[in-house]
């Protein structure tokens, strides 16, 4: 048998293109070959066994590292690669992101609204800038309007937000001939009268919810905000409203989470009022309706 060319056979036929894995029994024959084969001593062997022992070596060598190969891959291939670690978040406050609370606040600087003036009733009051304008086209009255439509009603001037989903409407309700609410328990039974006309909820204990307001901080003419079980209403009597009853309107509860980023809705509604001179009580206004003081 010659082992030498059947040795060069096996190496030759792995070495050719083809199974990617290395048989058992292609490296059993080569492992033999390397035990079976005499180390001659380099000075004393002819040139022939010089050069066969030379590519047995580097055959051999060749197998071992293809097989070291293969399983180096095959484990690499069993393991997979390692997931990337995510880069860590930045610290908290690394950023400063404007909420939306504080942008819709700074947005109610009376200063900086736009002023509107009513063609239905005369009326000025300011609004923030990105608000849109829909104009009263005709009067209000209880025959035509009712709490329901009165959020969209033609007969009110409406303000709202660029989101659309805050409104705030006016509108003036004129009173019968004569009538005078130049005190808070006529302007607060006129309030309750209004609410069970017009068909609304939460009509009974204003009195115990009303906010005294001034309509005209000097004379402090009589005014009310009252929450209610769907909006945030302001009724003011007197001075250039004498003969009619002022009502200004969010279309929101004082928690609803549409007017949380305004601080709520009686913040938004006194920002509004407040182009208007109409403002809350304080000090000695609320023990009474003064006189006209000096100042």
């Amino acid at each position: 048998m010659n082992t030498n060319s059947d040795f060069d056979r096996h190496a030759s036929a792995w070495l050719a293109d083809g199974p990617i894995e290395l048989a058992d029994r292609v490296l059993d024959a080569a492992l033999r070959e390397v035990h079976q084969t005499r180390q001659r001593r380099r000075w004393s062997a002819p040139w022939r066994a010089t050069l066969m022992s030379m590519r047995l070596g580097a055959a051999a060598l060749i197998a071992l590292v293809a097989v070291a190969g293969i399983l180096a891959f095959n484990m690499i291939g069993s393991v997979g690669p390692r997931p990337t670690t995510p880069p860590s978040p930045s610290p908290l406050g690394a950023t400063a992101v404007p909420t939306p609370t504080a942008a819709a606040a700074a947005s109610l600087d009376p200063k900086a609204f736009a002023t509107y003036t009513s063609a239905q009733y005369g009326f000025s009051i300011g609004h923030p800038t990105s608000w849109s304008e829909t104009a009263a086209t005709r009067a209000w009255s209880f025959a035509t309007d009712s709490d329901a439509t009165a959020p969209h009603s033609a007969g009110a001037d409406h303000f709202t937000s660029p989101d659309g989903k805050v409104r705030v409407s006016a509108w003036e309700i004129p009173l019968d001939s004569g009538a005078n609410l130049d005190s808070r328990a006529e302007l607060l039974s006129w309030i309750s009268d209004y609410c069970t006309r017009g068909g609304g909820s939460g009509c009974a204990g204003i009195q115990d919810r009303a906010v005294p307001f001034c309509n005209e901080r000097r004379d402090c003419h009589v005014a009310f905000l009252v929450p209610f079980d769907d909006w945030t209403g302001t009724f003011a009597w007197g001075g250039s409203f004498d003969g009619t009853v002022l009502v200004t309107a969010v279309w929101r509860t004082e928690s609803g989470p549409e007017v949380a980023p305004y601080g709520g809705a009686r913040r938004l509604l006194e920002a509004f009022l407040s182009t208007m001179n109409i403002v809350p009580a304080t000090g000695d206004q609320l023990e009474g309706w003064p006189l006209p003081s000096p100042t």
